[in-house]
């Protein structure tokens, strides 16, 4: 329908707060974002994240005041979601965000994984919340984030439910980590992230994942203990052969990010310089090839018919 592709491009060009409104009166209206005809390429949409459950503690303490917790409401998400050529169902990769400053390289990703065939989901859980970059004392969830995400993927028809995975870059690959987690209690309505991809991550290593995991490290990084990293897929690879590291020798954080290269023809001309710019740098031929073991990596894996070697 024309009407809704026009409305959905007018969705990028409105605040998140006016665009969930319009969202709601678009769905009063039988407009159902992702339903009857395919989404083209760079659609913002929007998605809800489950209730949060207390923790443990949390209940245990409430208990011992006589009180009863409650889960906390989600909330309302935006995203922006891409669609490869073809007919589906696709394979689906949700990307998680560590900065809004850093959204050129994530658009980067999602394009070139859309052009390998996947339907992209970037969530925008910074942006929803009017925030900028991903701190350690951010009151931010962004396991719920994820789950809101793969639940949204999962309705679409265009979408392999059993091939939705998960990419997270510096900070946000420890939500890769963690929404893999065995123990981790997804409550996501039967689906779950068949693998995930972390770059240049903040490592956990004695976490047991219940899905394979590929991390991609430079070893000149000195913004993450490539000991942790090791000890990640170490633990976890008896269980899952395609769990793997890959280390490019001489790359730092950021090599995959063109914001950090020190010749201005490759940054552009709307370039600001970014957080760590003189400690790190663009790596192309490490990009090159994270970018061909993303998609190998997330297309040997999941389906019904995936082997358990």
């Amino acid at each position: 329908m024309q009407i809704q592709k026009d409305i959905l491009r007018s969705l990028v060009f409105i605040g998140i707060g006016a665009a969930m409104t319009l969202v709601a009166g678009m769905l009063s209206l039988g407009v159902v974002l992702g339903g009857a005809g395919p989404v083209s390429a760079g659609e913002r949409v929007t998605f809800e994240t489950p209730p949060v459950q207390p923790s443990a503690f949390r209940i245990k303490r409430a208990k011992a005041q006589g009180k009863t917790l409650e889960p906390e409401p989600g909330i309302t998400l935006s995203g922006v979601l891409s669609m490869p050529q073809g007919d589906g169902p696709h394979p689906a990769i949700v990307i998680l965000p560590e900065s809004v400053e850093a959204r050129p390289s994530y658009d980067a990703w999602a394009d070139h994984l859309s052009e390998n065939g996947f339907v992209t989901l970037i969530v925008e859980s910074l942006v929803s919340r009017n925030e900028t970059i991903l701190r350690d004392d951010l009151p931010m969830n962004l396991l719920v984030d994820a789950q809101g995400a793969l639940v949204f993927l999962s309705t679409l028809e265009a979408v392999d439910r059993e091939r939705i995975g998960l990419l997270g870059i510096g900070m946000s690959g420890w939500f890769v980590q963690r929404s893999l987690d065995v123990d981790f209690s997804r409550g996501a309505e039967g689906v779950s992230f068949h693998a995930g991809a972390a770059i240049y991550p903040h490592c956990i290593p004695d976490m047991k994942l219940g899905a394979p995991i590929l991390v991609l490290a430079g070893g000149n990084d000195k913004r993450m203990s490539m000991a942790a990293c090791r000890a990640l897929v170490d633990l976890n690879k008896p269980n899952n052969a395609r769990t793997r590291l890959e280390v490019y020798p001489q790359a730092t954080h950021f090599f995959d990010n063109i914001a950090y290269a020190k010749n201005p023809d490759i940054r552009g001309a709307n370039w600001a310089e970014p957080m760590f710019y003189a400690q790190n740098d663009y790596d192309p031929e490490a990009r090159a090839d994270a970018e061909r073991e993303v998609v190998e990596f997330f297309g040997s894996v999941g389906g019904p018919d995936q082997a358990t070697d």
